[in-house]
Parts: C-alpha cells; sequence; structure tokens
C-alpha cells in the first residue's frame, strides 16, 4: 500500500522523489512530506520583531544621551528672538 497513489501524491507534495521501501506507512509518509516543507513565517516574524526592539533601544538611547542638549540648543534660539 506504500506504494500506492496515495503515497505518491504525498511525496509530489513535499517536492521530492520518494524513495518507497516495503513496509513503509502511508502514515510516516505523511509525516515525512509534512516535515520536509519549510514554513519560515515564524522566523521572519521574530527577526522583524528583533530589528523593531533594536531600532527602539537605538531611539532611546540616543533621546536620552542628546536630549538635554538639544532641548538648550532650542531654547537658546528661542531666547535669541
Amino acid at each position: 500500500m506504500a506504494n500506492g497513489p496515495e503515497a505518491r501524491r504525498f511525496a509530489r507534495r513535499a517536492g521530492r522523489r520518494a524513495i518507497f521501501a516495503p513496509g513503509v506507512s502511508t502514515r510516516a509518509l505523511r509525516l515525512r512530506a509534512r516535515l520536509s516543507v519549510q514554513d519560515d513565517c515564524g522566523v521572519t516574524s521574530i527577526e522583524y520583531a528583533l530589528l523593531a526592539a533594536l531600532i527602539a533601544v537605538v531611539i532611546s538611547g540616543t533621546v536620552a544621551v542628546f536630549g538635554l542638549s538639544v532641548n538648550n540648543l532650542f531654547l537658546q534660539i528661542v531666547g535669541a528672538f
């Protein structure tokens, strides 16, 4: 039964040629087909979240370091008028 059309369908879904061995159940072929297809959605969202966190840390660090000096500069400009 492992060499039947159902096993070939699962092999095509995985994008690979299946090596049919006697005694391999269709359930095992389904599992192998499901595991061989990569899903990168979670990885990409984690990368975007880390990038957003890094940008937020850089912005808050910049404001903490240069915030008072920029504020004093604007106060000097306002005081000149």
